[in-house]
């Protein structure tokens, strides 16, 4: 059995219906779908994606709230506009 990092040579067979759950990029084929964590369940997940949802509608809350145009310290136009006008 070869390596996992050695580049494999592609097939020329036609593909079966199979062949669409597995990523082959002609080094190491893998499976799509993720059988890494089994013990994580559904509602679990689900909570997890629900919560990534939530800390940035929290984030996007707290940045409209904090009003960071506000905070800016710089000249405003009309003043540049003024000095420009009289440097002419």
């Amino acid at each position: 059995m070869a390596p996992s990092f050695v580049q494999r040579r592609t097939d020329v067979e036609q593909f079966t219906e199979e062949d669409e759950l597995v990523w082959d990029d002609g080094v190491a084929p893998e499976t799509a779908i993720d059988f890494d964590a089994p013990h994580v369940n559904k509602w679990k997940s689900l909570g997890m994606w629900l919560g990534g949802f939530a800390f940035f509608a929290t984030l996007g809350g707290v940045i409209t709230v904090i009003d960071p145009p506000s905070l800016a310290e710089f000249v405003s136009c009309s003043f540049a506009l003024e000095t420009f006008r009289y440097c002419l």
